[in-house]
């Protein structure tokens, strides 16, 4: 991983299921080295891709089961209040970053 990617990762077993509790399976990066994270529309797009891959890690096979669906929204918050900490470090970091400077 490098400095421009953001790795997600679950990695706790939540409700035993082997879909969500699967580190090695449900990673993601998440790029944003090609973003102006000082922008407001180059935080949409994080925002965007952030949620996109939270969501991927956190998915779960097809299933009307309320369990799995419990489940999955269970790993989804709690992923998502990892990650906002990570983001707006990310974000503090490139409002910092000389203009031009390529670290966002």
């Amino acid at each position: 991983m490098n400095a421009h990617t953001l790795a997600l990762a679950v990695a706790l077993t939540i409700g035993g299921s082997p879909a969500l509790a699967d580190p090695g399976e449900n990673r993601v990066a998440v790029r944003y080295d090609d973003l102006d994270l000082r922008s407001t529309a180059g935080r949409t797009i994080l925002d965007r891709r952030l949620d996109d891959g939270i969501r991927n890690v956190c998915r779960s096979p097809h299933s009307r089961s309320v369990r799995v669906a419990s489940e999955t929204k269970a790993c989804i918050a709690q992923l998502q209040e990892k990650v906002a900490q990570l983001r707006n470090r990310i974000i503090a970091e490139a409002a910092d970053a000389p203009p031009g400077d390529k670290r966002d």
